[in-house]
């Protein structure tokens, strides 16, 4: 992204950008069928515009990535400070809130790392958590971390690539429910 400054103009106009780039996600299926100018004109913004903020549609789709991070691993919103199973319904919340996007995000061929980041940033704040609240003082707790983190993962990048019958409320509480079992102090 270009333009990160945090104006109020700023922020609006990257907001209408997503806004009308998810739209477009929403009908077409595959970044790669939007083109600036179809972009441009769904926001009605002018492609000078769009080029002040972005360099091209690939950054709008990395603007929504960074987001999720942001939001629930970079933010004021500290794992290490929160009821674990709250911090999941948050998580839960937000991906039903952008599910088109993130979609897009999982299936898209062209969008390398997402899942990789995902399974970064939620086994570093799993095994923070953990270990802030003791939950267990196993030997083996980061190998407990990272497969249920590889799991939880799984199960949402299969419910976004429509492999799994289960809800993401379901998926949240099932995971909820898998949490207590291997981490149970």
């Amino acid at each position: 992204m270009k333009n990160s400054t945090t104006n109020n103009s700023s922020v609006k106009t990257r907001r209408l950008i997503r806004q009308a780039f998810a739209e477009l996600v929403k009908e077409k299926h595959d970044i790669d069928r939007i083109s600036v100018t179809e972009l441009c004109q769904r926001a009605d913004i002018t492609r000078g515009t769009f080029y002040f903020h972005y360099d091209n549609i690939y950054d709008v789709v990395d603007d929504f990535r960074d987001e999720i991070f942001e939001t629930f691993f970079d933010s004021d919103y500290d794992i290490r400070t929160c009821d674990i199973t709250e911090y999941f319904d948050k998580i839960t919340d937000y991906l039903k809130t952008h599910t088109d996007i993130y979609k897009m995000l999982v299936s898209a061929h062209n969008v390398p790392n997402f899942t990789e980041h995902l399974k970064h940033h939620l086994y570093k704040n799993l095994t923070a958590c953990l270990k802030n609240h003791q939950h267990k003082t196993s030997p083996h707790l980061e190998l407990d971390a990272e497969f249920f983190t590889d799991a939880a993962v799984c199960l949402i990048i299969k419910f976004f690539q429509d492999q799994t019958p289960l809800t993401l409320d379901e998926i949240n509480a099932y995971l909820k429910s898998m949490l207590q079992r291997i981490f149970a102090s």
